[in-house]
């Protein structure tokens, strides 16, 4: 598809520097360029480094039609594609062989620092994965699993034989961390998600420690359909940055309303600051919503105050992923 911006963006070229000839952005050719020099000639990290800050500083200077149709477009066109596509973690996010982006087997690769097995991966895939796994974003991802785990192990500590719920819960890997669910003291850890080979992992690794596999669709605990009551601790670690803010909300409401007294939700999305969203959108087709502190808080927003004996809005230590925290009164 070729589309030119002239009619529709007439100043566009002057406010942002950037002119659309046919389709095509000059300044955005030249960062890709630049990028693929870089990292074909063997300095990776440099290429990788300047591409991720080219992308954000357009994507966020770019009116949101002209980013659609025309930036991505242009790199999905550029050689550096190909090169690019040699990451494993870009080639499987971008054809989705679970029919999403970011499914558990790609977070398990940043979980892994890598694929477990590296040996059809080339040497300049292999340094662009390198580079993916240690950026801000990737650090939070695995900060957060780490976070979930510590509020568990808080939890068992507090609570004799708790009652978690891990909604869209992936591969729960956070249960390899916690060492209540390795000790087997949760009264009940319920994971729940809407891909069977995600739960499928989940019954193999965790079925003897209690962990109980709970296949639906999300939108079923928003309807009623599926229910979970009396938990102690109920958490969405990686879904909250795919739902709409009306969802959003509706759902928090709903996992509130399945806590105990003193029971705690915790939600988690990814910050609009993160470096790594022009690329994610551009090279690995991998659209979340971005969402600040006063966005992620409004998810409370269905919940009656009196019922909420304390709410917290924090960043994840390397700013990439903002939480919402609230305790049940």
């Amino acid at each position: 598809m070729m589309v030119t911006m002239h009619a529709t963006h007439p100043t566009f070229g002057r406010q942002h520097g950037l002119i659309y000839r046919d389709g095509t952005s000059p300044v955005l050719e030249d960062a890709l360029d630049r990028a693929y020099a870089s990292i074909t000639r063997g300095d990776v990290d440099a290429g990788m480094q300047s591409l991720h800050e080219d992308l954000a500083v357009l994507r966020d200077t770019t009116p949101a039609v002209v980013w659609d149709e025309v930036c991505r477009e242009q790199c999905l066109r550029h050689r550096l594609r190909t090169i690019l596509r040699q990451d494993p973690i870009t080639r499987r996010c971008y054809a989705k062989p679970r029919g999403y982006a970011g499914d558990a087997v790609l977070l398990d690769m940043i979980y892994e620092r890598g694929p477990r097995q590296w040996d059809d991966v080339s040497s300049i895939g292999r340094k662009v994965c390198e580079f993916l796994v240690d950026t801000p974003t990737s650090r939070g991802v695995r900060n957060r699993r780490d976070l979930v785990a510590a509020k568990i192990d808080a939890l068992a500590r507090r609570v004799a034989r708790p009652r978690v719920l891990s909604i869209a819960c992936g591969h729960l890997r956070e249960a390899r961390v916690s060492q209540a669910a390795a000790d087997n003291r949760l009264a009940a850890y319920i994971a729940f998600d809407q891909d069977p080979e995600s739960l499928a992992v989940v019954k193999r690794e965790h079925s003897r420690g209690g962990v109980q596999s709970s296949h639906g669709m999300v939108k079923q605990l928003v309807t009623g359909e599926v229910r979970f009551l009396d938990l102690d601790f109920a958490y969405a670690a990686g879904l909250y940055d795919y739902l709409n803010d009306d969802f959003a909300a509706k759902l928090t409401a709903v996992m509130f309303a399945s806590l105990r007294r003193g029971g705690k939700a915790l939600v988690a999305n990814f910050a609009p600051e993160a470096p790594e969203r022009g690329y994610m959108e551009a090279f690995m087709d991998w659209n979340v919503i971005y969402r600040s502190e006063d966005e992620v808080a409004q998810f409370a927003s269905l919940i009656p105050t009196e019922q909420i004996a304390e709410m917290e809005v924090y960043r994840d230590p390397c700013g990439s992923i903002i939480y919402l925290e609230l305790t049940r009164r």
